[in-house]
Protein backbone atom coordinates (compact mmCIF):
# COMPACT_ATOMS: atom_id res chain seq x y z
CA UNK A 1 0.00 0.00 0.00
CA UNK A 2 0.93 3.69 -1.03
CA UNK A 3 1.64 5.38 2.48
CA UNK A 4 0.65 9.06 3.19
CA UNK A 5 4.47 9.59 3.27
CA UNK A 6 4.97 8.54 -0.41
CA UNK A 7 2.45 11.02 -1.24
CA UNK A 8 3.55 13.45 0.27
CA UNK A 9 7.69 12.49 -1.15
CA UNK A 10 6.04 12.33 -4.47
CA UNK A 11 4.16 15.40 -4.50
CA UNK A 12 7.26 17.44 -3.12
CA UNK A 13 9.49 16.05 -6.16
CA UNK A 14 6.87 16.54 -8.71
CA UNK A 15 6.78 20.37 -7.83
CA UNK A 16 10.77 20.21 -7.31
CA UNK A 17 10.58 19.23 -11.10
CA UNK A 18 7.68 21.41 -12.70
CA UNK A 19 9.32 24.48 -11.41
CA UNK A 20 12.43 23.44 -12.78
CA UNK A 21 10.91 22.89 -15.79
CA UNK A 22 9.22 26.54 -15.81
CA UNK A 23 12.90 27.60 -15.33
CA UNK A 24 13.89 26.53 -18.43
CA UNK A 25 10.98 27.13 -20.04
CA UNK A 26 11.99 30.97 -19.65
CA UNK A 27 15.25 30.26 -20.69
CA UNK A 28 14.39 28.06 -23.77
CA UNK A 29 12.01 30.52 -25.24
CA UNK A 30 14.54 32.47 -27.08
CA UNK A 31 17.54 29.75 -27.03
CA UNK A 32 19.19 28.57 -30.18
CA UNK A 33 20.47 25.66 -28.55
CA UNK A 34 17.79 22.65 -27.37
CA UNK A 35 17.12 22.53 -23.57
CA UNK A 36 15.69 19.99 -22.18
CA UNK A 37 14.62 17.24 -18.83
CA UNK A 38 14.64 13.91 -18.29
CA UNK A 39 13.09 12.11 -15.21
CA UNK A 40 14.84 9.33 -13.15
CA UNK A 41 14.07 7.35 -15.85
CA UNK A 42 15.14 9.33 -18.50
CA UNK A 43 12.33 9.70 -20.16
CA UNK A 44 12.18 13.36 -21.54
CA UNK A 45 9.66 15.68 -19.83
CA UNK A 46 10.70 19.03 -21.91
CA UNK A 47 12.11 20.28 -24.76
CA UNK A 48 12.26 23.20 -25.85
CA UNK A 49 10.82 24.67 -28.95
CA UNK A 50 14.51 25.09 -31.25
CA UNK A 51 14.17 21.28 -31.47
CA UNK A 52 11.96 22.04 -34.45
CA UNK A 53 15.26 23.69 -35.74
CA UNK A 54 17.55 20.67 -35.03
CA UNK A 55 15.57 18.01 -35.79
CA UNK A 56 12.74 18.94 -37.81
CA UNK A 57 9.95 17.88 -35.54
CA UNK A 58 7.92 19.91 -33.17
CA UNK A 59 8.76 19.20 -29.25
CA UNK A 60 4.95 17.41 -28.91
CA UNK A 61 6.31 14.80 -32.08
CA UNK A 62 10.03 14.43 -30.57
CA UNK A 63 8.51 13.89 -27.35
CA UNK A 64 6.15 10.87 -28.46
CA UNK A 65 9.49 9.41 -30.38
CA UNK A 66 11.31 6.68 -28.64
CA UNK A 67 15.26 6.49 -28.19
CA UNK A 68 15.48 4.56 -31.58
CA UNK A 69 14.12 7.23 -33.39
CA UNK A 70 15.89 10.02 -31.99
CA UNK A 71 19.11 9.21 -32.02
CA UNK A 72 21.24 6.57 -34.70
CA UNK A 73 22.17 2.85 -33.16
CA UNK A 74 25.85 4.23 -32.29
CA UNK A 75 24.52 7.12 -30.46
CA UNK A 76 21.70 4.93 -28.29
CA UNK A 77 24.15 2.84 -26.93
CA UNK A 78 26.82 6.18 -26.02
CA UNK A 79 24.00 7.70 -23.66
CA UNK A 80 23.07 4.03 -21.98
CA UNK A 81 26.67 3.76 -21.51
CA UNK A 82 27.10 7.34 -20.08
CA UNK A 83 24.30 6.73 -17.83
CA UNK A 84 25.46 2.97 -16.48
CA UNK A 85 28.98 5.32 -15.90
CA UNK A 86 26.60 7.72 -13.84
CA UNK A 87 25.13 5.44 -11.47
CA UNK A 88 28.30 3.52 -10.49
CA UNK A 89 29.72 6.78 -9.38
CA UNK A 90 29.34 8.21 -5.83
CA UNK A 91 26.36 10.46 -4.68
CA UNK A 92 28.86 13.57 -4.28
CA UNK A 93 30.41 13.08 -7.62
CA UNK A 94 26.81 13.05 -8.97
CA UNK A 95 25.60 16.36 -7.75
CA UNK A 96 28.43 18.16 -8.96
CA UNK A 97 29.67 16.16 -11.74
CA UNK A 98 28.78 17.83 -15.37
CA UNK A 99 28.52 14.91 -18.28
CA UNK A 100 29.72 16.59 -21.72
CA UNK A 101 29.53 14.15 -25.17
CA UNK A 102 28.79 13.96 -28.68
CA UNK A 103 25.76 12.28 -30.30
CA UNK A 104 23.63 12.19 -33.85
CA UNK A 105 20.71 13.03 -33.75
CA UNK A 106 17.88 11.51 -36.94
CA UNK A 107 16.11 14.68 -38.38
CA UNK A 108 12.85 14.09 -39.98
CA UNK A 109 13.97 13.46 -43.06
CA UNK A 110 16.25 10.60 -42.05
CA UNK A 111 19.36 12.93 -42.13
CA UNK A 112 22.27 12.97 -39.15
CA UNK A 113 22.55 15.82 -37.33
CA UNK A 114 26.31 15.70 -34.81
CA UNK A 115 25.16 17.23 -31.47
CA UNK A 116 27.13 17.72 -28.51
CA UNK A 117 25.05 17.46 -25.55
CA UNK A 118 26.00 19.05 -21.64
CA UNK A 119 23.77 18.19 -19.01
CA UNK A 120 23.82 17.83 -15.25
CA UNK A 121 21.54 15.52 -12.09
CA UNK A 122 18.60 17.12 -10.97
CA UNK A 123 18.57 15.83 -7.24
CA UNK A 124 16.32 16.87 -3.98
CA UNK A 125 18.68 15.98 -1.21
CA UNK A 126 19.94 12.79 -2.12
CA UNK A 127 17.30 11.60 -4.37
CA UNK A 128 17.69 11.96 -8.00
CA UNK A 129 15.13 13.08 -9.92
CA UNK A 130 16.31 13.34 -13.49
CA UNK A 131 18.85 15.11 -15.97
CA UNK A 132 18.72 19.05 -17.31
CA UNK A 133 21.05 20.02 -20.63
CA UNK A 134 21.87 21.05 -23.73
CA UNK A 135 22.19 19.85 -27.07
CA UNK A 136 24.09 22.46 -29.61
CA UNK A 137 24.57 22.02 -33.22
CA UNK A 138 28.08 21.24 -34.20
CA UNK A 139 27.60 20.76 -38.28
CA UNK A 140 30.29 23.49 -38.60
CA UNK A 141 32.42 22.47 -35.82
CA UNK A 142 32.97 19.36 -37.43
CA UNK A 143 33.17 20.72 -40.94
CA UNK A 144 35.53 23.07 -40.46
CA UNK A 145 37.65 20.03 -38.15
CA UNK A 146 37.11 17.42 -41.59
CA UNK A 147 38.60 21.01 -43.80
CA UNK A 148 41.72 21.48 -41.58
CA UNK A 149 42.36 18.08 -41.53
CA UNK A 150 42.23 18.23 -45.59
CA UNK A 151 44.51 20.81 -46.13
CA UNK A 152 47.24 19.62 -43.70
CA UNK A 153 46.70 16.21 -45.29
CA UNK A 154 47.39 17.88 -48.57
CA UNK A 155 50.13 20.34 -47.66
CA UNK A 156 52.06 17.41 -45.50
CA UNK A 157 52.09 15.41 -48.82
CA UNK A 158 53.85 18.59 -50.52
CA UNK A 159 55.84 19.44 -48.26
CA UNK A 160 57.37 15.81 -48.09
CA UNK A 161 58.99 16.57 -51.93
CA UNK A 162 60.48 20.09 -50.14
CA UNK A 163 64.45 20.46 -49.76
CA UNK A 164 63.88 22.78 -46.88
CA UNK A 165 63.13 21.56 -43.30
CA UNK A 166 59.19 21.92 -42.67
CA UNK A 167 57.71 21.37 -38.92
CA UNK A 168 54.76 21.93 -36.96
CA UNK A 169 54.34 22.11 -33.57
CA UNK A 170 51.66 23.22 -31.07
CA UNK A 171 52.26 26.38 -28.43
CA UNK A 172 54.06 23.47 -25.64
CA UNK A 173 56.76 23.13 -29.04
CA UNK A 174 55.46 19.63 -29.53
CA UNK A 175 56.30 18.63 -32.92
CA UNK A 176 53.07 17.93 -34.65
CA UNK A 177 54.36 17.32 -38.16
CA UNK A 178 58.11 17.06 -39.42
CA UNK A 179 59.17 16.31 -43.27
CA UNK A 180 61.77 13.96 -43.56
CA UNK A 181 64.24 17.04 -44.21
CA UNK A 182 63.99 17.89 -40.84
CA UNK A 183 63.76 14.52 -39.46
CA UNK A 184 66.75 13.68 -41.37
CA UNK A 185 68.81 17.27 -39.99
CA UNK A 186 67.89 16.71 -36.20
CA UNK A 187 67.17 13.24 -35.51
CA UNK A 188 69.35 10.75 -37.92
CA UNK A 189 66.10 10.37 -40.02
CA UNK A 190 63.52 9.04 -37.03
CA UNK A 191 60.31 9.97 -36.84
CA UNK A 192 60.19 13.05 -34.24
CA UNK A 193 56.07 13.58 -33.54
CA UNK A 194 55.40 14.26 -30.34
CA UNK A 195 58.74 15.03 -29.11
CA UNK A 196 59.50 18.63 -28.10
CA UNK A 197 61.12 21.02 -30.80
CA UNK A 198 64.89 20.76 -29.63
CA UNK A 199 66.34 23.91 -28.55
CA UNK A 200 69.97 22.89 -27.18
CA UNK A 201 70.81 22.42 -30.83
CA UNK A 202 70.47 27.02 -31.38
CA UNK A 203 73.63 28.36 -30.78
CA UNK A 204 73.51 30.37 -27.38
CA UNK A 205 74.17 33.87 -28.92
CA UNK A 206 70.78 33.28 -31.00
CA UNK A 207 68.40 32.34 -28.13
CA UNK A 208 67.55 35.98 -27.81
CA UNK A 209 66.48 36.19 -31.72
CA UNK A 210 64.55 32.59 -31.34
CA UNK A 211 62.22 33.39 -28.07
CA UNK A 212 61.75 36.63 -29.83
CA UNK A 213 60.46 34.88 -32.95
CA UNK A 214 58.39 32.13 -30.77
CA UNK A 215 56.91 34.84 -28.79
CA UNK A 216 55.15 36.86 -31.53
CA UNK A 217 53.99 33.65 -33.25
CA UNK A 218 51.86 32.38 -30.65
CA UNK A 219 50.79 36.06 -29.39
CA UNK A 220 48.85 37.02 -33.01
CA UNK A 221 48.53 36.00 -36.79
CA UNK A 222 51.67 36.73 -37.82
CA UNK A 223 54.75 35.74 -40.82
CA UNK A 224 58.09 35.97 -38.88
CA UNK A 225 61.02 35.78 -40.28
CA UNK A 226 64.82 35.28 -38.67
CA UNK A 227 68.50 33.99 -38.90
CA UNK A 228 70.05 31.64 -36.61
CA UNK A 229 72.74 28.90 -36.43
CA UNK A 230 71.42 25.49 -35.50
CA UNK A 231 74.05 22.74 -34.75
CA UNK A 232 74.08 19.85 -37.29
CA UNK A 233 76.33 17.65 -38.78
CA UNK A 234 78.96 18.81 -35.95
CA UNK A 235 79.19 22.20 -37.08
CA UNK A 236 76.37 25.44 -36.18
CA UNK A 237 75.09 25.75 -39.85
CA UNK A 238 73.18 29.13 -40.37
CA UNK A 239 69.76 28.67 -41.29
CA UNK A 240 66.97 31.33 -42.53
CA UNK A 241 63.85 30.40 -41.09
CA UNK A 242 60.36 31.77 -41.68
CA UNK A 243 57.47 30.86 -39.47
CA UNK A 244 53.60 31.67 -39.83
CA UNK A 245 51.06 31.07 -36.93
CA UNK A 246 47.82 28.66 -37.98
CA UNK A 247 44.70 29.68 -36.55
CA UNK A 248 41.50 27.92 -35.40
CA UNK A 249 37.94 29.60 -36.17
CA UNK A 250 37.95 31.89 -34.00
CA UNK A 251 41.35 33.42 -34.78
CA UNK A 252 43.22 32.20 -32.10
CA UNK A 253 46.72 30.96 -32.50
CA UNK A 254 46.89 27.68 -32.13
CA UNK A 255 50.13 26.01 -33.93
CA UNK A 256 53.56 27.18 -35.13
CA UNK A 257 54.81 26.22 -38.98
CA UNK A 258 58.56 26.98 -39.54
CA UNK A 259 60.28 26.43 -43.16
CA UNK A 260 63.68 26.50 -42.43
Amino acid sequence: PISVQDITERIKSEKILAESEEKYRLLAKNSIDVIWQTDSNLKTTYISPSIVNLSGYTPKEFLELPLTKRYDEQSVKTIINKFNIFNKQSLDIQKEQSVRFDINYIHKNRSKIPVRLICKAIFEDDKFLGLQGTSTNISKEQEYEKKLKDQRNLFDDILETQTEYVVRYDLNKKILYANQAYSDLLYRGKDCLGLQVPENIIHPDDMIIYNQYFEKLQSFSYVEEMTIRIFSGGIYRHFNVIGKSILDENEHVIEIQSVG
